[in-house]
């Protein structure tokens, strides 16, 4: 508008419009921190993008821990106001800060952006972090790192005596927020050394097996019976003679009760040749098997039944 002697004209009708350059701020510290989670192990810091200099240097760590990682990079205007943080641990919260170096003089760090990386689920491989939880005489829980998923999970277990006799057992994967993460085993003989792997199943694929885990079922509680004999384990320890022998064996052993035994014969490979079972008295007893007709070599004969398992190893000639 104009003023002549005190008298105003008024501003134009059609006033005139400007926009203010966007202005870089050299060796600044920085500010506007921001994040993008990428991975459970990555995530990309941002800062303002006018801030320039002649180096960055960024820093971050785990919240609570006074460990740092120092990365610098160099800067050129304009073009960089960010880097991506990799190798973090999923499910774990950092924070990190950003400063600059201008001429070798450094501003102070930024105030501090932090973040939570995000769990980081691993599907259909090959399973680890294996172990046993909950043992007791009869079951035992097996379970894996949490973070492995699939479809299905197959475990297979084993009394750790020649000859290898595999149990399995498969079950559902679960699904998101509640992801199946342990397998319960049950009817297992009490005082023996298992052996376990697990392995994962996905629409048609299967993981190779895990590495081996181990677990003991402890010795049954004592079991009283109403004349107070102990009848929980109710056989001694089984004799096997001649031992090497012609093919025609003799297995005694000592019952407390009447039972049946179940007996097979394996092969060094685990392959079952030949099965059968005994009536056993309460008392001593003695039995005889015939192995007549096979090669001469070394095999096992297994003796169970609920209560009771036992490998021997025996010689044909």
């Amino acid at each position: 508008s104009a003023t002549c002697s005190g008298t105003s004209v008024g501003y134009q009708c059609y006033p005139d419009t400007f926009k203010t350059l966007a202005g870089n701020i050299p060796c600044a510290k920085p500010f506007g921190l921001s994040h993008v989670l990428n991975t459970g192990s990555s995530v990309t810091g941002h800062w303002d993008n006018r801030i320039t200099a002649d180096t960055f240097k960024i820093r971050y760590g785990k919240i609570g821990d006074s460990d740092f990682t120092y990365i610098r990079i160099p800067g050129s205007p304009g073009s960089v106001s960010s880097y991506t943080m990799n190798g973090l641990q999923a499910n774990t919260s950092y924070y990190w800060q950003v400063s600059t170096v201008c001429a070798g003089v450094s501003s102070s760090y930024s105030a501090p952006d932090t973040f939570t990386t995000p769990i980081a689920y691993v599907s259909c491989t090959k399973l680890y972090g294996i172990y046993s939880d909950n043992v007791t005489p009869n079951t035992v829980d097996v379970g894996w790192d949490s973070l492995l998923i699939a479809n299905e999970f197959r475990v297979r277990y084993w009394i750790d005596t020649l000859p290898i006799d595999f149990k399995y057992k498969t079950v559902s994967g679960g699904s998101p927020g509640n992801y199946t993460k342990v397998i319960s085993l049950a009817s297992l003989h009490p005082g023996n050394t298992y052996k376990f792997q697990i392995r994962s199943q996905c629409l048609g694929y299967k993981s190779g097996y895990s590495d081996e885990g181990t677990f003991v079922t402890p010795p049954a509680p004592a079991r009283m019976a109403q004349d107070a004999n102990v009848i929980e384990n109710i056989f001694g320890d089984a004799e096997v003679f001649p031992n090497p022998g012609n093919g025609m064996f003799n297995i005694q052993l000592h019952s407390k009760v009447e039972a049946v035994l179940n007996y097979g014969l394996y092969d060094l490979s685990g392959r079952n040749l030949q099965n059968g079972q005994f009536q056993l008295n309460s008392g001593n007893n003695l039995q005889t098997v015939n192995f007549e007709g096979l090669a001469a070599g070394t095999y096992f004969l297994k003796l169970e039944n609920n209560n009771y398992s036992r490998s021997t190893r025996i010689v044909i000639q």
